[in-house]
């Protein structure tokens, strides 16, 4: 289990790891189920890691683990 962790912007999840269309916006908080990963795959000429996760809707897809300016990281892992 894991939980979207950024400071105000929603997390994407996507229909695959470089980036495909986006399935749905998950804002702070949300918790997710981790289904796989993590895959690295390039996206946007840098790797990132990758995590299949199932959103609170049903929806299956993947998320960045990422981070940029604002937020160190997109989703951490629930203790």
């Amino acid at each position: 289990t894991a939980q979207v962790v950024t400071a105000t912007d929603p997390l994407l999840l996507r229909e695959n790891p470089i980036g495909g269309g986006v399935l749905e916006k998950m804002p702070p908080g949300t918790i997710v189920a981790v289904i796989d990963g993590p895959v690295c795959e390039l996206y946007r000429s840098v790797y990132h890691w990758w995590w299949k996760v199932q959103a609170p809707s049903g929806t299956v897809g993947w998320v960045v683990e990422g981070s940029d300016v604002i937020d160190p990281v997109f989703i951490a892992p629930i203790n």
